[in-house]
């Protein structure tokens, strides 16, 4: 279909490209700007990163940077634009009509364009998520989260490194391998989300980081 054909003609190439010329490196998550600053949801499959962003979007005014693929460079995060994909519970949660996206792959796809910022912003902090029965955020260090960063890359294998062009480190006789190298004046954070998404009664706590 249109999306696949997308995805391994036309982003994954560019990914490719930004990598080898520009040491740009993918993250796989959601992340916004809120209040000048910008704040980078990671996680596995289905932990709530798109509902979250969404979630902050539609109640604190915020601006998507980038859902599902976010390209750094470590310091900055630039915008990429794809449609929201949220799962028939999200869309019950947040709200949101469902007459108004296309549904493909078991999920909704919903149009952000609206609700993006085109410049690229400065990391501030980074959240990994992950799912509870009751919602928390703890400090992690910078080297705790790239190893689990990298793990979770490792268990997606959604990135170019992993697909066909990887045989463009081979053709051009380098081998590299991705290291995810991430400011140090980042704050880090460990995340859990319950998976009722009972995110009103948790707001107010985590204004406190973004």
């Amino acid at each position: 279909n249109y999306a696949r054909i997308m995805r391994f003609a036309v982003h994954l190439p560019v990914f490719k490209f930004l990598e080898i010329k520009k040491k740009y490196y993918l993250l796989h998550g959601s992340a916004i700007l809120n209040d000048h600053k910008s704040n980078l949801f990671l996680g596995l499959n289905k932990v709530g990163k798109s509902t979250l962003s969404k979630y902050l979007v539609n109640n604190l005014k915020a601006k998507y940077i980038s859902d599902n693929f976010i390209i750094t460079d470590g310091k900055y995060v630039y915008p990429f634009i794809e449609k929201l994909r949220l799962d028939k519970k999200s869309i019950t949660f947040l709200k949101i009509n469902k007459n108004k996206d296309h549904f493909l792959y078991n999920k909704h796809h919903i149009d952000i364009s609206k609700d993006s910022t085109k410049d690229k912003v400065k990391i501030k902090n980074i959240f990994i998520i992950s799912n509870s029965h009751k919602f928390s955020i703890d400090k992690i260090t910078n080297q705790q989260a790239k190893i689990i960063i990298k793990n979770i890359n490792y268990l997606l294998k959604e990135f170019p490194e992993f697909n066909y062009l990887c045989l463009v480190d081979f053709l051009i006789n380098k081998n590299r391998s991705i290291k995810v190298n991430l400011q140090k004046n980042i704050n880090f954070y460990s995340m859990c989300i319950p998976k009722d998404f009972s995110l009103d009664r948790s707001l107010n706590y985590l204004l406190k980081y973004l």
